[in-house]
């Protein structure tokens, strides 16, 4: 069996402006979808995969406006 790698993951959500917003210069703040934490995987690929998997439903038809941030943690 492969030992695992430990990863560093987080999801942000990067609103996109509403015309309002856009007409006054304003951007949406980002939110934090997933707090930082971290994940034993085989590798990056897999790491993302897990990672794409914990995405939250209401954020499903927002995919474009998400950020997912996964890398090898390093000590």
């Amino acid at each position: 069996m492969a030992r695992g790698q430990l990863f560093l993951y987080a999801i942000l959500y990067h609103p996109s402006p509403t015309k309002e917003q856009h007409d006054r210069g304003e951007t949406p703040k980002t939110e934090i979808v997933i707090e930082p934490d971290h994940l034993l995987a085989g590798n990056i690929e897999q790491a993302r995969t897990l990672v794409g998997r914990l995405i939250p439903e209401k954020y499903l038809d927002k995919l474009e406006d998400l950020e997912v941030i996964v890398g090898p943690l390093v000590a």
